[in-house]
């Protein structure tokens, strides 16, 4: 059970007590992704002492310049002296408790400037975290299209294969070799998870930016409150408050509507909602389904190697 979806874990006071009582309850492996912004000496041990078992850090850059680029802050400005130092805290923090939970890992998103950072950033973390990853970049919100591989390619010929294939859809790996993509295949995700948002929606599919296809719901707050919470955003849009100025005053499109009950989390498992979806996936039907057709998420594509002499 993760205990965030696209919010920070440790914005939440009740969030430590939350981990308690799961592992309580008989939750097997507990986690959470954290920005470590929020990562004090006070959490940190209240962390460790709730019995978390996986903590990821987000964190891009192996430089000081290049994470305050790629993360420069939504309210306030992140330093990375600071956050690098709460990362290595909790790493001592741990050691101090003779704790091996959680057991932490760090990924960082490849892209044009992170791309030539990979042994740096692996200097930076490899004496304080258990597991270093470097990630795929991935347009949530949009679609694979919105994904411009050109800005990568420093190899003419690369780029003139990848121009004489006009819509393909191409991909860079972290060694630096390109892909394209041949087919669609089955997403696990609908086999795999369901995610819960603040509102009691529930979602088959983390890439879902926006719960445009939900599949279900475990609290009434959707119902009553839907139209207040979207005039209030759309407004702070509107009105460019700080952490809104760069958003899109637009309310995402909807793929399917749930019966509005309010429904266990098994029962909506086995729902037709996600039955249907699981169903088209599986008969090679993902470009009929709205929300997937476009999608970015890239173990859903059939990738070959492209060979250039």
């Amino acid at each position: 059970m993760k205990f965030n979806w696209r919010g920070e874990p440790l914005l939440n006071p009740d969030i430590f007590e939350i981990i308690d009582y799961a592992k309580k309850k008989g939750i097997i492996e507990t986690m959470i992704n954290t920005n470590a912004t929020k990562l004090n000496e006070t959490n940190a041990k209240k962390l460790i002492q709730s019995g978390l078992d996986t903590l990821i850090y987000s964190f891009d850059g192996g430089s000081k310049e290049t994470y305050e680029f790629y993360r420069p802050g939504r309210f306030k400005k992140n330093n990375f002296d600071e956050i690098y130092n709460n990362i290595k805290n909790f790493s001592n923090l741990k050691k101090n408790f003779n704790s091996v939970f959680p057991r932490t890992k760090i990924q960082m998103i490849l892209t044009k400037e992170t791309r030539d950072q990979k042994q740096e950033f692996l200097d930076l973390f490899k004496d304080y975290v258990d597991e270093i990853s470097v990630k795929q970049y991935s347009e949530r919100g949009g679609n694979i299209k919105d994904i411009n591989i050109k800005n990568f390619v420093k190899d003419q010929k690369v780029l003139d294969f990848i121009n004489s294939k006009k819509n393909a859809d191409i991909m860079k790996n972290a060694n630096d070799d390109y892909f394209l993509s041949t087919e669609r295949l089955p997403c696990e995700q609908p086999f795999q998870r369901l995610l819960v948002s603040y509102d009691g929606r529930v979602s088959m599919c983390c890439y879902d930016w926006g719960i445009q296809h939900p599949v279900g719901f475990v609290d009434d707050y959707y119902f009553i409150n839907n139209e207040k919470d979207s005039e209030e955003v759309s407004s702070r849009i509107i009105k460019k408050k700080t952490g809104f100025d760069l958003m899109k005053s637009n309310i995402p499109k909807k793929y399917n509507f749930p019966e509005k009950k309010i429904k266990k989390l098994k029962d909506i498992w086995n729902s037709d909602d996600i039955n249907n979806i699981r169903k088209m996936h599986c008969n090679n039907k993902i470009g009929e389904v709205e929300i997937c057709k476009n999608c970015s998420f890239k173990e859903t594509y059939n990738w070959k190697k492209i060979e250039i002499n």
